[in-house]
């Protein structure tokens, strides 16, 4: 087939301008002609497209990434065959791949490795959910696709990926046949023997490593060398390269690049949340995000019963004018949230008890005076309820003794009252005290004369 820029595939696609070249073929930018939406066209190379296995292996990937929904994962638009050469139809991403960012910049911060690894394991997870083993993790399978302000992570290049039940298409590889890039191969998978998710975990690790100390785990001068030091050399130390690296960052490799799968991690996320989590523990306080504005429930209720018993006194008192929600440093959020209701009832009640008290005392002195026959004892008994007085004539009534000077109402010793030879007062007609209701005076319960005086 002869590709070249204006060719038409498949009547639907239009071959613009050559973007990278791979192992397996060329991609180019191209567009549908019916939608006018820029797309990239994978084409495989010619040599490769007369092999069954070649072709094999390009449909595998384009079903493999067709199969996963996730904007982690590189989207599928279109597979086809023209002029007896297969092609596949993907999203055109704007950014660059990990290899190339590496090459940039050498090596990348804690922080930026960790998104990356993150953004990355979560479309890993969903091809392991799905059955499939991708094979060939690697910086120039991780494109970092710029969308908007943000940089999302997708994962490329499904081509050598393994469905664990074979449902995808029957594996082509003769048993012990190595396939991938052997630097971020799993010692499993460089053996040749059978690999399931955990051989991506290691492959994703050796891809943190790079990215975190601008060096590969495992090198040599051949293919040779480095399956062999992957398989039986010592494991590196990441904070040898990089001495800036926290020490916990040791223990993760530790574990991650484990050469029996059992003593890795037991997926992908796992691995990410814990890289997550020791950049977040070495973040500079001055890098990490400030929290959270709004106070939760408890001190919002704290700051506002502050406000209302204390620091609005307290400003007032000094002429200042309060700060909504700043309350005292010595103020006690839930001693006074607690009992400063109850004290204040407690008050209010111990209040209205005197107040009570001291009429009850009058109407009990008023009662005395207005019976000089009853004793006080029975009178102070009677507080209960009022103490009927029984109008009398003014005649019959003795003038009371001056009251002392400390007191406002005129006091009549009990034992006087007591033995007091003089005979009760009638009862006045019926007629003459009702046709005088206001004849008691209403300070001491003495009856008035006629001319008002006692």
């Amino acid at each position: 087939m002869n590709i070249v820029a204006g060719r038409v595939l498949g009547a639907k696609f239009l071959l613009e301008q050559p973007l990278a070249r791979g192992g397996m073929g060329s991609v180019w930018v191209g567009r549908h002609l019916a939608l006018e939406t820029p797309v990239a066209i994978k084409l495989m190379d010619e040599t490769l497209a007369s092999s069954e296995a070649a072709r094999i292996r390009f449909e595998r990937e384009a079903r493999a990434a067709a199969r996963l929904r996730s904007p982690h994962v590189v989207q599928i638009l279109d597979y086809g065959v023209d002029a007896g050469a297969p092609y596949i139809v993907l999203e055109l991403l704007d950014g660059e791949d990990l290899r190339t960012r590496l090459q940039r910049v050498r090596r990348l911060s804690l922080r930026e490795t960790s998104e990356i690894v993150s953004q990355l394991a979560k479309g890993l997870s969903l091809a392991h959910e799905a059955g499939i083993v991708h094979r060939d993790i690697k910086p120039s399978n991780v494109f970092i696709a710029r969308i908007g302000p943000d940089e999302v992570v997708k994962l490329l290049d499904f081509g050598v990926a393994k469905h664990a039940a074979g449902r995808i298409a029957e594996d082509s590889t003769a048993s012990g046949q190595v396939l991938g890039s052997p630097m971020y191969m799993s010692p499993e998978q460089a053996r040749g023997a059978a690999v399931d998710h955990r051989s991506d975990q290691w492959s994703l690790a050796v891809v943190a490593f790079e990215a975190l100390t601008g060096h590969r785990p495992f090198g040599g001068e051949n293919a040779g060398d480095v399956v062999a030091r992957i398989c039986a050399d010592e494991l590196p130390v990441a904070t040898d390269y990089a001495p800036d690296l926290p020490p916990e960052i040791d223990v993760l490799f530790s574990r991650a690049l484990c050469r029996s799968p059992d003593g890795r991690f037991s997926d992908a996320r796992e691995l990410a949340d814990e890289l997550l989590r020791i950049a977040a523990a070495s973040q500079p306080a001055s890098e990490r995000p400030l929290r959270a504005s709004t106070p939760p429930a408890s001190a919002a209720r704290f700051r506002e019963d502050a406000t209302a018993s204390q620091a609005l006194p307290a400003a007032t008192a000094a002429g200042a004018s309060p700060v909504p929600g700043e309350a005292p440093p010595t103020m006690r959020p839930r001693v006074w949230s607690s009992w400063g209701p109850w004290a204040a009832l407690v008050l209010c009640a111990g209040g209205a008890w005197l107040v009570w008290r001291g009429a009850e005392r009058g109407q009990t002195a008023a009662s005395v005076v207005a019976s000089p026959n009853t004793p006080t004892a029975e009178a102070t008994s009677s507080a209960a309820s009022p103490p009927e007085v029984v109008p009398v004539r003014s005649a019959e009534v003795p003038a009371p003794e001056p009251a002392p000077a400390t007191s406002s109402l005129p006091r009549v010793p009990a034992q006087r009252a007591a033995t007091s030879g003089r005979r009760p007062p009638r009862p006045a007609p019926a007629s003459d005290s009702a046709a005088r209701p206001s004849s008691v005076d209403s300070r001491f319960g003495l009856p008035l004369g006629a001319e008002g005086r006692p």
